[in-house]
Parts: structure tokens; C-alpha cells; sequence
């Protein structure tokens, strides 16, 4: 049976070579953001003439939690953006305080010294132009254990009929369309056929197979620029936690 299972993954890799081909190369990820202060690695500054969004900060240091959360919150006019924000960014950080504190009360009754601090860090990056506002949130939670967990939500803003595009709207791509090249380009990133042995490779291939199979749940976080749509997979999605969120860009 393994051979078999094997067999079905090198019949498909031929297909991936050929779509390596055709897939727009991934090159860093550059959003436009609407800060106008220091900012992340992966954006860089927008028009201001442009730019709505206000930046918003909550930093807090405890012996029990350290919170680091950036967000932009848009004009009145984009009620819908700000709802959504809020909802992602803040609405659950009540309820994990409380519980994070009750965790460390906890501990210190039974002189547990070693539990470190919980973590709650949430950023946006945020594009914006005349037609679209384009918002990824990345949040990162640590409540115990070896590491924390990483979570992203996405949602694309259509200024002009104010409501959320759909994934129809903003990408040319079939389904099946989509999930071949988002294969081919993380194969083209993760695998890396001289230095890896056929064991590993297979167990990626399989990986990225299973993540990326044709439906929409496999797709559901993207951002667009001007140019381009850019698809994120979370870690455990389509290859191991070490490998990080991985990112594919396409031309729209």
C-alpha cells in the first residue's frame, strides 16, 4: 500500500513541474500600510492622501499577560471595516485577560515560578486605495506549552457599493485553478529535492496536497494589492509549524 501511495505522488508531481513553470514567482510580501510610524518588516507606507485608517494601540505588561495589539480603525463611513476589526482584534482579548490571570493566581498558590507570561499579540496590515480596503489580521496567543498558536482572518472592502468583496470578485482563478498553482508554488518554496531524502519529500507533498485540495475553506485568507491577490496558510495548514506562514502571490 505505501508503494501505491507513493507511486500517486510522483504521477502528480510531473503535473507540478509543468504549473512551476506558469506561477507567478513569490517575492516578500509588501502591503501598504496606513501607519505613518514605526512599522513591521512586511508593509511600508501608503499615500496620505489615501489613508484613512488611524492607528490604534493597546500595550500592557503584567506578570500574568503581555499584550502588544495594533489595528487601524477607519472613518465613521466604513462602519462595516471597523466591525470587523473589532470583532477579530479585540473581542475575545476580555476573556482571555480573565482567564490568564486566573491561570497565574493559580500557579503562584502552588509556588509554580515557572509559568512565563501568557501572550496576546495582535497586528494588521492593512492596504488600502481608491476602490478597496484589503485587511489581514495576524494573531498570535500563548496560554502554556511549547509555543503559542497563530491565527489569521481576512476581509477586502469595496469602497464603492460598501460591502465585503468575495473571493469571486477579486480572483480570476477557477477553484481547481487555484489549488494547482497554489501547489506548484509552495512545492517550489518548501521542497528542496537535493538536499531532502524521498521520505521527507513525500510527507510534504502530502502535506501540501491535503491543505490545498479544491474548496474554498483552503483559500478563505487573502489580501489584494493593486496587482496581485496573496494567499496565507497558517502553520499546520499545508507543511509542519516550522515552516511558518507561508504566502503565495498571483497576478489578478
Amino acid at each position: 500500500m505505501q508503494n501505491e501511495s507513493n507511486s500517486a505522488i510522483i504521477i502528480d508531481m510531473k503535473k507540478l513541474f509543468k504549473l512551476i513553470t506558469f506561477t507567478v514567482p513569490l517575492t516578500p510580501l509588501f502591503l501598504t500600510s496606513c501607519a505613518t510610524t514605526k512599522q513591521s518588516d512586511n508593509s511600508k507606507k501608503i499615500n496620505k492622501v489615501l489613508c484613512t485608517g488611524e492607528l490604534i494601540t493597546i500595550k500592557e505588561t503584567k506578570d500574568y499577560l503581555v499584550t502588544d495589539i495594533e489595528y487601524y480603525k477607519y472613518p465613521e463611513n466604513y462602519s462595516l471595516v471597523n466591525a470587523h476589526i473589532t470583532s477579530v482584534v479585540t473581542g475575545q482579548y476580555t476573556e482571555f485577560k480573565s482567564y490568564a490571570k486566573e491561570e497565574w493566581t493559580h500557579a503562584t498558590l502552588l509556588n509554580d515560578t515557572t509559568l512565563p507570561p501568557y501572550q496576546y499579540n495582535v497586528k494588521t496590515t492593512d492596504y488600502e486605495d481608491n476602490s478597496i480596503i484589503s485587511v489581514l489580521v495576524n494573531s498570535y496567543i500563548y496560554d502554556g506549552g511549547p509555543h503559542g498558536n497563530y491565527n489569521l482572518v481576512s476581509f477586502n472592502y469595496d469602497k464603492k457599493n460598501k460591502k465585503l468583496f468575495t473571493l469571486e470578485d477579486l480572483c480570476k482563478y477557477s477553484i481547481n485553478d487555484l489549488s494547482d498553482l497554489c501547489r506548484a508554488n509552495l512545492v517550489k518554496q518548501i521542497i528542496d529535492y537535493k538536499k531532502m531524502k524521498i521520505p521527507e519529500i513525500n510527507e510534504l507533498t502530502e502535506y501540501i496536497y491535503k491543505g490545498t485540495e479544491p474548496n474554498k475553506g483552503n483559500f478563505e485568507v487573502y489580501t489584494v494589492d493593486s496587482k496581485n491577490i496573496y494567499f496565507y496558510f497558517e502553520p499546520y495548514s499545508v507543511a509542519p509549524y516550522s515552516f511558518g506562514t507561508l504566502i503565495v502571490k498571483l497576478s489578478r
